[in-house]
């Protein structure tokens, strides 16, 4: 009798009787072999010290324990086991990219270079704290979750590069945390810094990620137009309920040109650039800096804009920024004309239905504070150190003027 027990049960949840009970939870993905036939022998052991106990009571033919042994049989045929995620090794790279084109978990099992697409929806790819020399694509798929890695693009060769995380209007739900991203500068001839993450799908979230845009390459006497900076984070205009949350920013340069006629020096990049996109929340980001705007060197053209904090174009719709960080304000570029300085916020919506909130932000090391609903230059100054006057704890806050 005790060994039909035992044998029976084997890894799953098994109920001797009402008050003498024994479970073994299911296996986790990852667990070696080895330490799940440990647990299962720890629970057989003490199945069989029940059966000892209950043995001099009840006899093979009883009813009740024959009734246990049905509950424990229909138990096993409904258990599902766990099935450990696809591990992404170089055997899966097919002319530079792997593609994600099944439903399911995925772990990167090495450092691998190598771009990745992902087409299916209900996939999550663990980047398992490996570093991940390529980009990767969201280009069709919705309930996607990325995490825990490092990504380092490389260096662009075309004009204006794809961002380093790109998710398409195709896709939806999509989450993105716990992803450091460092692009790699540009190189060549007056070519576009690289964004770290650009969105244009609805529901996506971006928590915890540290993102450094990348810088552009500076143009020849031929270039007239200079390629921007890369930007952190880039909202398009068909990204819809967007939560940007606790990450850390970077940006880069903007590009210098050379044309003996004159020309347009490329801008830097924005830490986060709302490019006409609906209804974003942006909550206590940290801005280290934004990247300077490119020069004009012929003196007859105009110089880039410093990079700014957020940058909300005018046909955005409720957007939300509070509680962030924001320093260190990218310098104008110079030129016949002069760029603009970088703001912390940049806001150029105006006053009605589709205002932005700008609230409770606090910014140091900055030439141009708060630029809201396309008006001048606002914010509290704070000296440093702060004195003992009270401060609205809703005000957008300068350190040191």
């Amino acid at each position: 009798m005790k060994s039909y027990l035992i044998h029976s049960f084997s890894l799953f949840l098994l109920f001797f009787t009402p008050t003498v009970f024994a479970t073994f939870d299911t296996a986790t993905p990852g667990e070696s072999l080895w330490n799940v036939v440990k647990r299962v022998g720890v629970v057989e052991n003490s199945i069989e010290s029940r059966c000892d106990i209950l043995e001099p009571n009840i006899s093979i033919s009883d009813a009740g324990l024959l009734s246990y042994l049905d509950v424990i049989e229909s138990r096993i045929d409904n258990v599902v086991i766990p099935l450990a995620p696809t591990a992404l090794t170089a055997s899966h790279i097919i002319t530079g990219t792997i593609t994600v084109a099944s439903a399911g978990n995925y772990i990167l099992s090495t450092d691998l270079t190598t771009d990745i697409i992902i087409t299916a929806s209900y996939v999550s790819l663990d980047l398992n704290k490996r570093r991940l020399t390529g980009s990767i694509d969201v280009s069709d798929g919705d309930d996607i979750y990325i995490y825990h890695g490092i990504l380092l693009p490389q260096a662009p060769a075309i004009g204006v590069p794809d961002a380093a995380i790109t998710v398409t209007a195709a896709s939806q739900r999509v989450i993105i945390s716990d992803v450091l991203i460092q692009c790699t500068n540009s190189s060549g001839v007056n070519i576009a810094g690289r964004t770290g993450i650009e969105i244009a799908g609805d529901d996506a979230q971006i928590i915890g990620c540290g993102i450094v845009g990348g810088i552009a390459s500076d143009g020849d006497a031929t270039s007239s137009v200079g390629g921007n900076g890369g930007d952190g984070i880039r909202l398009l205009s068909t990204a819809n309920r967007t939560i940007i949350k606790d990450c850390v920013l970077k940006t880069g340069k903007g590009a210098n040109v050379s044309d003996a006629g004159g020309g347009t020096a490329g801008r830097a990049g924005h830490a986060i650039y709302v490019n006409n996109a609906t209804n974003a929340q942006i909550i206590g980001i940290v801005v280290l800096e934004t990247g300077a705007g490119g020069t004009d060197t012929s003196g007859l053209g105009t110089g880039g804009d410093g990079g700014d904090g957020v940058k909300i174009d005018s046909s955005s719709v409720d957007i939300a920024v509070w509680d962030c960080i924001i320093g260190r304000t990218g310098t104008r570029g110079t030129g016949g004309v002069n760029g603009q300085y970088g703001a912390v916020v940049d806001d150029v919506v105006v006053a009605g239905a589709n205002e932005s909130i700008v609230y409770a932000n606090f910014a140091h090391n900055v030439i141009l504070g708060y630029l809201l609903q396309a008006s001048s230059n606002s914010g509290i100054i704070m000296p440093v150190p702060p004195t003992a006057a009270v401060i609205n704890s809703f005000a957008n806050v300068i350190a040191g003027g």
